[in-house]
């Protein structure tokens, strides 16, 4: 184990703690320097939370709030309740109200969730 003051692609420095044999630790410094971002950009491009879609029929949708407690206003604005049985943020309502709260929060930062994206597809299609 060793400490390296780490420069990444970003352009930023921030110090690591590496494991492993010296050459790999070297090694993955040079990935840091080609393709890593320090933390703090990494935490600025990643999704605020993700939105879950369930569409129980053409005209009832209920979408959900999930890993998104950078996002919990934003939801509560919208609409949304804690479902504190399920543990995330909840609404249900048309597929029209559903794709606007979608854009919404897609435009406030949040992700569709990888298992909701051929619904979302369905979803926003004009």
């Amino acid at each position: 184990m060793a400490k390296y003051e780490a420069t990444f692609s970003c352009g930023h420095t921030a110090e690591v703690t590496l494991f492993g044999p010296y050459a790999e630790r070297e090694r993955k410094l040079a990935w840091y320097a080609e393709c890593g971002l320090c933390p703090a950009c990494y935490k600025a491009q990643a999704p605020k939370g993700y939105v879950v879609l369930d569409a129980h029929s053409e005209d009832d949708w209920e979408l959900h709030g999930d890993k998104c407690f950078d996002m919990k206003e934003e939801f509560k604005a919208r609409g949304f309740r804690w479902n504190a049985e399920l543990r995330r943020w909840t609404w249900r309502g048309t597929r029209a109200d559903a794709a606007k709260k979608v854009r919404e929060l897609i435009a406030a930062g949040a992700a569709i969730d990888e298992a909701s994206e051929a619904l979302a597809d369905h979803l926003l299609e004009e």
